[in-house]
């Protein structure tokens, strides 16, 4: 029998499997399932899972500031990743905002996955891909992050 795939808007009751799914995708920071909560709860429009046969097994979550949709964190489980859901869920976050807000997310610059993955949509969607500063720019020295922001604007 073949896996049922679905997209589904991100429910406030889905915050603690979005948490357990961040403990597990070793790429995020992990935060408190209250943070979820707050994230779920202030911008329901912008949040969605990705199901596999009913379960949890992806997300991403965003948060919209004026006209910028900030894609905060975003994770497949392992067995789930190569098949281009991850692209999917980025694309079902986008369209959700209107076509003239910009995107803004943050990437650590060893993290050649998700690089390739904002590049490739970029150029896909027609959008411009620029690395606008550091996250330790806007912090002092003993706050050591190694993230880069970059903000994605259509062309």
């Amino acid at each position: 029998m073949d896996t049922s795939f679905n997209i589904r808007k991100a429910l406030i009751s889905d915050a603690e499997r979005i948490y357990q799914l961040s403990t597990i995708c070793n790429e995020l920071d992990v935060h408190t399932p209250y943070t979820y909560w707050v994230v779920l709860e202030l911008f329901p429009n912008h949040c969605f899972v990705l199901e596999a046969d009913g379960e949890i097994v992806g997300f991403i979550t965003s948060i919209i500031s004026g006209n910028t949709l900030f894609l905060w964190q975003m994770g497949v489980l392992p067995e789930f990743r190569r098949h281009k859901y991850g692209r999917d869920l980025l694309e079902r976050a986008v369209d959700s905002v209107p076509p003239h807000f910009d995107l803004k997310i943050t990437i650590d610059p060893s993290n050649n996955v998700s690089h390739s993955l904002f590049q490739s949509f970029a150029e896909k969607h027609n959008y411009t891909f620029e690395c606008v500063r550091e996250i330790n720019d806007d912090l002092d020295e003993s706050f050591i992050r190694n993230e880069n922001v970059y903000v994605l604007k259509r062309r």
